[in-house]
């Protein structure tokens, strides 16, 4: 059954239940029991055997997957997965990483998985795991991943029941940690407590995934509204040992944040699930950052070790802007779609509408103290001031909002 899996995935109940019968009918062959037909179930928990439907799902995004490693109750919707190697060419598509970077490892320790069979339509699968961790690497500017509609996770056709559950599923991970590799310098991301779910357009929580998606059928278009947040971020960079003469490098980048979250607007086509356009807000609290001379000449030379790569991956992205534009409706030769106006869904979905992909940056206030950490006896520059030694100085900058837009012509 696992062969051609293609043709055995099934997204209508009647006929995902139809093939799962003969899984369970095998599984009497599997374990020697003929005792009753009625048993398929029983036994196939005994010998910890998933569903074809669970197990084709999970093996996507999954490398080790394995028998021991699985622990379902599939009537109850509940189950845990345990030690897992996440598949990276799976997870750069669904993350959608620039082109300078490379996803080099991907592991969970824990997953615990929630499903309410009966409201799937109204409530999302719940997934919470426990500590993961990724490793990121620099590289030459790739290929850049599928479109969303075309990546390998996804069987394609419509926008339909699969896709809206999907699409609706609730995340929530005790740690992340993220280790980031180049040549000049390491650094590791940590975040904690971090939750992924839907919300309104007006970005509030809500109990039905209905609220969660605004639909236009005259456009062909639908919504989506997700909310990101977590509770504490940390950062530290370090040099690479041996890679630079610089003397400074050797002290520690580090830059720890309070709450932040990030609110995602997506619109899809529905006739193919393809991405059209993105507004991504990320907010961040109240900033207090302190640095000393080494570290700010620190942070400058790891910003410019990465600027020739990522200014080769931006030029990559401009070659391939004409196509997204086009895609977003900008083109010039993009028919205009005759709306019958005035109609209650499609005033409120222009409300929300997402006109082109968009990124922005939002927080109320920073503070930035520079201080001085040279002794008395270091060697200065010819025009460095003598006069100010270990002195101080601090930078406060009230709300700021730094807003970009790719694909927009200059």
């Amino acid at each position: 059954m696992e062969y051609a899996s293609i043709v055995w995935d099934p997204h209508l109940i009647k006929d995902i239940n139809a093939v799962e019968r003969v899984q369970r009918q095998a599984v009497h062959f599997i374990s020697g029991d003929y005792t009753s037909r009625e048993e398929g179930r029983r036994l196939m928990n005994e010998i910890k055997l998933p569903t074809l439907d669970n197990s084709r799902t999970s093996s996507q995004f999954t490398k080790n997957l394995s028998p021991d490693k699985i622990n379902l109750s599939t009537l109850k919707g509940e189950g845990e997965l345990s030690n897992l190697e996440l598949d990276e060419a799976i997870l750069m598509e669904l993350l959608d990483l620039p082109t300078w970077m490379r996803l080099k490892r991907a592991v969970c320790n824990k997953v615990s998985i929630k499903i309410q069979w009966t409201n799937l339509k109204s409530k999302p699968i719940c997934l919470y795991l426990d500590e993961v961790i990724l490793e990121i690497e620099t590289c030459e500017p790739r290929p850049p991943s599928n479109p969303a509609h075309l990546a390998s996770y996804r069987s394609g056709g419509k926008y339909g029941f699969v896709d809206r559950v999907i699409d609706g599923i609730f995340v929530q991970i005790n740690s992340v940690s993220v280790k980031f590799i180049s040549r000049q310098f390491n650094a590791t991301l940590q975040l904690s407590r971090v939750q992924v779910g839907s919300v309104t357009p007006t970005w509030q929580k809500t109990s039905h995934l209905g609220n969660t998606k605004l639909k236009d059928p005259d456009r062909g278009e639908i919504l989506l509204f997700k909310e990101v947040e977590w509770q504490t971020t940390r950062i530290e960079a370090t040099a690479v040992e041996g890679e630079s003469s610089e003397q400074f490098v050797t002290t520690p980048l580090r830059f720890i944040a309070n709450q932040s979250k990030i609110r995602i607007a997506i619109k899809k086509k529905l006739s193919d699930c393809s991405i059209i356009s993105t507004r991504l807000m990320l907010y961040l609290d109240d900033l207090l950052w302190v640095l000393t001379d080494t570290q700010l000449k620190a942070a400058v030379l790891y910003a410019n070790s990465l600027k020739e790569t990522i200014e080769k991956s931006r030029k990559q992205s401009k070659n391939l802007a004409a196509e997204k534009l086009q895609r977003q409706g900008h083109a010039g030769n993009t028919p205009v779609v005759q709306q019958h106006q005035p109609q209650q869904t499609s005033a409120h979905f222009s409300r929300f509408d997402v006109q082109t992909t968009s990124y922005h940056l939002i927080t109320s206030r920073i503070d930035l103290h520079l201080c001085d950490d040279s002794s008395p006896d270091s060697v200065h520059s010819a025009d460095h001031n003598k006069q100010i030694e270990g002195g101080a100085m601090q930078v406060t900058i009230h709300k700021l909002s730094v807003d970009i837009y790719p694909y927009n012509t200059a």
